[in-house]
C-alpha cells in the first residue's frame, strides 16, 4: 500500500479528450467497448492466463485479490471467459459523471480504503487535490535528431530522456557498417544504454526536481561517447546508493488515423495486480511508488507532492526535414523499454529493416529477469 501514489489515468483520459479529440465521440462511446467487455466478458489470453495462474497464491493474500478468482477460488485458465461487471459498472459512473466519480465521492473513499488496509497512506485529500489541481497532465515532448529522424518521447518523470541520450551516443558510430559485425555492434550499443541509463537514474524525478538538459545535448553525448571502448565492457557505471529498477506489468496500445494524427497510450499497475485491490469496484491500484529511492537530497528521493520516476514513454518519430509522421511506438519492459525501444529503431534506420523485421528481431537487455540496473 505505501507504494501507491494518486492514479491519473482517469483525468488525463479527459484532458486528452478535450484537447486531441476530434468531438465526434463522446467518452461514453470511447469506453462502451471495454465495459462490453467487462459486462459480457473476454477470453483471456495464453501468456495473461499463465502469468496470472503464477499469483494465485498472492491473490488469496491480498485485500480484495479474490475479485480476481473465479468461484472456486482459482485464477481463469487461458480461453475461460473472464468478466468484471463491478469495473463496467465504474466505467458507466466515469462516462456518465466524469473523472470526479473517481476522484470524490464513493468511488474515492473506496480507493482510499484499500490503499489503507494494505498499508499504505493515500487520503482523501490527495485525490480531491489531483482533481482540482491546476497543473495540466499535458506536457510538452522532448526530443533529439538521430540521423534524418526526430525521436519525440515524453519528458520527466518518463525515462524518455534515456533513449533520446543512448540515440546521441549512437549516433557517433557507424552503425550501418555494423551490421555485419553483431558482436561489436551489440556491445557499443548496450554500452551507450548503460550510460545513458546511468544519467537517468541521477537526473530523472518529477519535472519540477528533474534537470535532463544534458541528457539531450549532443556535446554531452560526445564525453559519453568518448568513455566507451571498442575491446572491452565498462565496469559497472551505476550511480553508487541508487536501487535497481524493477520490471513491472505493462499494457501498450498505439494507432494511426487516415489523417496521419498518431496516439500511443501506455498504462501499467507497476506489477501485475499492483499494491492494493478495490474490490466494490474491480480494479487494482497502481504501485508506480515503486520508481521512488530513499536517497536524501536526490531528486528522485520521496516526498508528498512528488511523482516518481517512470518507466512508461511513448515514442513518435518524425521526418526531421518534412515533419513528416514516421512510425508511433511504445513497448512493456519498464527500465528495459529504452533499451527495447532503442534496438527497433536502430534496425529500421541504420540497418533499414522494416517494422514487422526489426520488432521480431531478437533483442537484448541487461539485468536481471526481475530487475535492470547499468
Amino acid at each position: 500500500g505505501l507504494l501507491a501514489t494518486v492514479p491519473g489515468a482517469v483525468r488525463a483520459w479527459f484532458e486528452m479528450i478535450e484537447h486531441f479529440g476530434t468531438g465526434k465521440l463522446t467518452m461514453a462511446e470511447l469506453l462502451e467497448p471495454a465495459i462490453c467487455y467487462g459486462d459480457e466478458g473476454f477470453p483471456v489470453g495464453i501468456t495473461c492466463g499463465t502469468e496470472w495462474m503464477t499469483l494465485q497464491s498472492l491473490l488469496r493474500k491480498i485485500h480484495g485479490g479474490r475479485v480476481f478468482l473465479n468461484q472456486d477460488g482459482l485464477t481463469p485458465l487461458p480461453g475461460d471467459v473472464w468478466r468484471n461487471a463491478s469495473q463496467a459498472a465504474l466505467l458507466k459512473r466515469i462516462a456518465s459523471e466524469g473523472p470526479c466519480a473517481v476522484y470524490d465521492g464513493s468511488v474515492a473513499r473506496n480507493i482510499v480504503g484499500a490503499v489503507k488496509s494494505a498499508g499504505g497512506v493515500m487520503t482523501l485529500d490527495d485525490l480531491q487535490f489531483h482533481m482540482k489541481s491546476a497543473d495540466s497532465t499535458i506536457s510538452p515532448a522532448i526530443s533529439t535528431t538521430y540521423r534524418e529522424v526526430t525521436v519525440h518521447t515524453t519528458p520527466p518523470p518518463s525515462q524518455g530522456a534515456v533513449l533520446l541520450e543512448a540515440l546521441n551516443i549512437m549516433e557517433g558510430f557507424d552503425v550501418a557498417g555494423l551490421q555485419s559485425k553483431p558482436s561489436e555492434f551489440h556491445h557499443l550499443m548496450l554500452e551507450a544504454f548503460r550510460l545513458a541509463l546511468a544519467d537517468g537514474l541521477l537526473d530523472i524525478s518529477d519535472a519540477q526536481f528533474a534537470s535532463i538538459g544534458r541528457m539531450i545535448c549532443k556535446e554531452h553525448a560526445k564525453k559519453k561517447r568518448s568513455l566507451i571502448s571498442h575491446e572491452r565492457a565498462m565496469k559497472s557505471c551505476a550511480p553508487e546508493g541508487l536501487p535497481r529498477l524493477n520490471q513491472a506489468g505493462t499494457l501498450v496500445a498505439a494507432a494511426v488515423d487516415t489523417q496521419g494524427n498518431a496516439c500511443c497510450l501506455i498504462s501499467s499497475t507497476g506489477t501485475a495486480f499492483g499494491c492494493a485491490v478495490v474490490p466494490e469496484h474491480g480494479f487494482p491500484v497502481q504501485g508506480r511508488g515503486m520508481g521512488f529511492n530513499t536517497v536524501h537530497g536526490h531528486p528522485n528521493c520521496v516526498a508528498p507532492r512528488k511523482k516518481p520516476y517512470h518507466t512508461l514513454m511513448p515514442v513518435l518519430v518524425t521526418d526531421t526535414r518534412s515533419g513528416k509522421l514516421l512510425a508511433v511506438m511504445g513497448t512493456q519492459g519498464a527500465a528495459m523499454q529504452p533499451l527495447a525501444i532503442l534496438q527497433v529503431l536502430l534496425s529500421m534506420i541504420d540497418h533499414c529493416l522494416n517494422p514487422q523485421d526489426a520488432v521480431t528481431k531478437r533483442r537484448m537487455k541487461i539485468g536481471s529477469i526481475r530487475d535492470t540496473h547499468p
